[in-house]
């Protein structure tokens, strides 16, 4: 399999057109710096969690997309996206409020097929598909238009840690007069 490293440019928009991906795997490396719609990804993640704090420079999103236009005789034309994705961002401990960093990395194999597949009753509840020789999670190409961000997105939802915690012995805040029992210890202690 040869990997040929690309131009961003052609990821400026998250939808592409899969006429213009090659049949072999084309290599993409973009950040929240240099792309706005993985920035909006990465502030639909720092919005959930509000830290009083955000420490300079911590936050970021980087991403790497492999991208082959490939067929079969099942799906026809179809999108294979390769991704690995690693973030940082900060989030306020679920128990006692402290701000703290956290990170997540992931991968993911994603088909867009095209959407006539999302009405067929036989795909009606499936979420993944054996497509080019792999199992893929199953989205949906309009008129040869794929939509990359919901796919990047998915991921990057289910890595994060959705009840963060800045210390896995966090004992919290007292339910009763509210101190931090990391710190201190109160009389309504057990």
């Amino acid at each position: 399999m040869q990997i040929v490293n690309k131009e961003n440019s052609f990821l400026k928009d998250s939808t592409i057109l899969i006429s213009r991906v090659g049949d072999e795997f084309e290599t993409y490396n973009l950040t929240d710096k240099d792309c706005t719609w993985v920035k909006e990804i990465l502030d639909g993640i720092t919005k959930d969690f509000e830290p009083e704090v955000k420490p300079e420079g911590f936050e970021g999103l980087s991403v790497e997309l492999q991208l082959k236009n490939a067929r079969d005789y099942t799906f026809g034309e179809h999108l294979i996206v390769k991704g690995k994705v690693s973030g940082a961002y900060t989030a306020t401990c679920i128990r006692c409020l402290i701000d703290t960093p956290q990170t997540f990395d992931s991968e993911f194999t994603a088909a867009y097929v095209n959407k006539r597949y999302e009405d067929d009753p036989e795909y009606e509840e499936v979420d993944e598909i054996f497509v080019s020789d792999e199992m893929a999670d199953m989205y949906f190409h309009n008129r040869g238009k794929a939509d990359l961000k919901e796919a990047l997105a998915e991921c990057c939802f289910l890595a994060v840690n959705h009840y963060p915690l800045h210390d896995a012995e966090c004992k919290g805040l007292c339910q009763i007069c509210g101190i931090d029992q990391n710190s201190e210890t109160c009389e309504h202690a057990n």
